[in-house]
């Protein structure tokens, strides 16, 4: 039954680069873009970097509204990040990524 349902989801090329677009982007692309991101920025070094690039956080927060609230948990809550007093407010969420 479930092969039939399946093959009817499948029967236009639309439909089936749509599947084959979201398998990718669920699957194989969250895998990817880590091991391109852990070759930039090691994760051993990822807590120096964002010290390091602090005000560029803020800036994506505060300033420009790009990062949310809970964007910034997760970068603020990265073991040995210092949390800078302008987040002194947020409850960060501590805990591996």
């Amino acid at each position: 039954m479930a092969e039939i349902i399946f093959q009817e989801f499948l029967d236009t090329n639309e439909k089936r680069n749509f599947w084959s677009i979201e398998t990718l982007s669920k699957k194989v692309a969250p895998g990817a873009v880590r091991n391109c991101f852990d070759t930039l920025v090691p994760p051993n070094k990822l807590a120096s970097v964002l010290n390091n690039n602090i005000e560029i956080v803020k800036d994506l927060w505060k300033n420009k509204h790009i990062l949310k609230k809970d964007q910034l948990d997760v970068l603020l809550g990265v073991p040995g990040v210092k949390i800078p007093v302008w987040a002194g407010n947020l409850s960060i969420k501590t805990g591996k990524i």
